[in-house]
This record gives C-alpha cells, structure tokens and sequence, in this order.
C-alpha cells in the first residue's frame, strides 16, 4: 500500500507541473535505493504523459543498483539519464 500510495502522489505531482505548462522535468533519484515493476511503471507513464504534452523528462543522480535495473529493463534507452 505504501508503495502505491507513493507512485500516486508522483503522477499526481506530475500532473499538477504539466498542467502549470513545465516543459522541462527533471527527477532527481538520488534517493532511490529500490524500484519495483510498479515503479518502473509510474516511470513509464509519466514519461509517456510528458512527452504527449510536448514536455520531457529526464532522470539524475541514479545510483548504481537503479541504473543496473534500467539497463537490464532496457528502459535506460528510453529515458533521458543527466
């Protein structure tokens, strides 16, 4: 439950920059010690989201063990890595 609770409050987040015409996101992961498929997920979407809205999005300060999940996801050929 905490976990989907967090990945609303992100899309929520999100939503609200979008909506304030942010064309530029930037994700600062510093903090990020784990991610699950539900994760990744939200990741996903909100990468989609933005890029639909003429945004985009990319990720920073990724730490190892997060970085190695993207490139094994393939999803590292997706995002947009600082």
């Amino acid at each position: 439950m905490f976990w989907a609770r967090r990945a609303i409050l992100f899309r929520e987040k999100l939503k609200s920059a979008l909506a304030e015409g942010k064309k530029k996101i930037v994700l600062n992961m510093a903090h990020i010690k784990y991610i699950d498929s539900s994760g990744l997920g939200a990741l996903v979407a909100a990468h989609y989201s933005a890029k639909t809205q003429g945004a985009s999005m990319c990720l920073c300060n990724l730490r190892e063990k997060f970085c190695e999940v993207l490139q094994i996801t393939k999803l590292l050929t997706v995002f947009d890595v600082l």
